[in-house]
């Protein structure tokens, strides 16, 4: 009988060598740190359905099953209809997430895996579905939700995280911007109106970045710009990097205080995009020019750089989308318009603001423990706001629609469409043979140009409790990574930036 337990130590001790501690393996395959609860409220009325996507802890994409559990999507593969989860039961995200979006709509949306990453649906082609998203990212210490109309504005969603909310668009949202758009149509010959689609019943309005026509739109303000600041200076205050101060020569504009590069005279397209020419980004880049580009950019969207006290950025809220006699971002100036609490992203980097102000439409969550619950359908109003926004928005030049869905040589191409150097946007994903990849949003990183397909078969890391990566990661980072996901670059590691 002495023996017995003698021999159990031994048979333990051997079971744990050749296989590693088994009580923890098993622990780790049923574990439900990170669980967040979705809820949603349907203010809408009719049946709506839901489909989450993201980058599991190590980068490999997923969606969520309707019994809260991961799917992983394999390459040239259906994704199971049970990746459709209704809304009036909810969904229990089982770990935690970056890059993740909730997808709600009123019929099915499409979604596949190619060889270059995930296709998700495009809102230039698909008809008169009703449908929108929100965007979130979970991490031990904290969860961050914010809402996104950067490349158009649909169904209506709100979103509440613990004791934080962002009531988003209004019910009538979109025929109260389409209203506004058309109007400033009939002013400046801008086709401003063509971006609500479809014509006939009008589900959704596009960003510029996915119209057309707007090609040299900026091009006089540009112009008007860049002489004024050739007899002054342009003051921008970094907001952690000092206060420095710009001023034009020739066709570039430089600034003092570390600042290590210039900024070449942009074109429409680079104002737009916020991704190129003058806003590009370069891993050399110093803290003080990684900083100023985003202010820059966000002048030109808000038209603040030529009222009075524009020449120092960034300016008040409520100047911005003030001086209707010039070059702005109608677009985003009926968006805001149309929000109930004036919150929720337009065009990269609308996070720009002054210390006080967020209106990104951006909530934060202490725990997971809180969950997450999306409004469907909007509030009742016509909105009112009028502040700022958040957000990235990578996108070329807008320009002509190409059917084929290919991209140019140097093109950038995304899962909503693709868009070569030309300006012609697609309705499809394709890759370009030199093309970078991901969804229309901020690029600030160098382009990369791999494609190969994303890891779908290993299960998710457990996750890095680094609060501090995860806030800086949050919004417009995490769409970085997210542009790696989709375009198949599995995880790989892209540097931190600040605005």
């Amino acid at each position: 009988m002495t023996i017995l337990p003698w021999l159990f130590l031994t048979v333990f001790a051997l079971f744990t060598t050749v296989y590693g501690a088994p009580f923890p393996i098993i622990a780790r395959q049923t574990d439900s740190s990170g669980a967040l609860k979705i809820t949603f409220t349907n203010n809408a009325g009719g049946s709506y359905k839901a489909w989450i996507t993201g980058l599991a802890d190590g980068g490999t994409l997923v969606m969520v099953n309707s019994d809260n559990t991961w799917i992983y999507p394999q390459p040239n593969q259906a994704i199971p209809s049970t990746a459709a989860i209704p809304v009036d039961k909810g969904v229990i995200v089982p770990g935690y997430l970056q890059s993740a979006r909730i997808f709600v709509a009123a019929s099915d949306l499409n979604f596949t895996v190619g060889t270059s990453g995930l296709n998700e649906p495009s809102p230039g082609t698909t008809g008169d579905t009703d449908w929108g998203f929100v965007e979130f990212t979970s991490q031990p210490s904290k969860v961050w939700a914010n809402i996104a109309y950067v490349d158009f504005v649909g169904l209506p969603l709100g979103l509440a995280a613990g004791s934080e909310a962002a009531q988003g668009a209004v019910s009538g949202a979109v025929d109260q911007i389409c209203s506004t758009l058309k109007a400033q149509e009939a002013k400046d010959q801008t086709p401003w109106g063509s971006l609500c689609v479809p014509e006939s019943g009008v589900k959704r309005v596009l960003s510029p970045t996915q119209g057309s026509g707007f090609d040299t739109y900026w091009d006089d303000y540009i112009e008007e710009v860049w002489k004024t600041y050739s007899t002054k200076p342009l003051n921008i205050d970094t907001q952690g990097n000092g206060k420095v101060s710009c001023q034009v020569s020739g066709d570039e504009l430089t600034c003092n205080g570390g600042d290590n590069r210039g900024y070449p005279k942009p074109k429409s397209a680079d104002v737009w995009g916020c991704h190129t020419r003058t806003f590009e980004r370069r891993a050399d880049d110093s803290a003080v020019h990684l900083a100023v580009i985003p202010r820059l950019c966000a002048a030109f969207h808000r038209g603040t750089l030529l009222i009075d006290g524009g020449d120092s950025q960034p300016v008040d809220q409520k100047l911005f989308y003030s001086d209707t006699s010039k070059a702005m971002n109608w677009y985003c100036k009926a968006v805001k318009e149309a929000e109930s609490d004036g919150r929720g992203y337009c065009f990269p980097y609308d996070d720009v603001h002054l210390d006080g102000q967020e209106t990104a439409g951006v909530v934060t969550s202490a725990s997971t423990a809180d969950g997450l619950t999306i409004t469907i359908g909007g509030t009742k109003g016509t909105g009112g706001g009028s502040g700022g926004g958040g957000g990235g928005g990578q996108a070329a030049s807008p320009g002509s629609t190409d059917t084929s869905g290919t991209t140019g040589t140097t093109g950038t191409t995304g899962v909503t469409g693709a868009a070569d150097t030309t300006g012609n946007t697609a309705t499809t994903a394709t890759v370009g043979t030199a093309g970078t990849t991901g969804t229309l949003m901020e690029q600030d990183t160098p382009p990369d140009t791999t494609t190969s397909a994303p890891t779908t078969t290993s299960s998710p890391a457990a996750p890095q409790a680094n609060e501090a990566k995860a806030r800086r990661e949050c919004p417009r980072t995490r769409r970085r990574r997210r542009r790696a996901v989709v375009a198949g670059r599995d995880g790989q590691s892209i540097p931190p930036v600040s605005v």
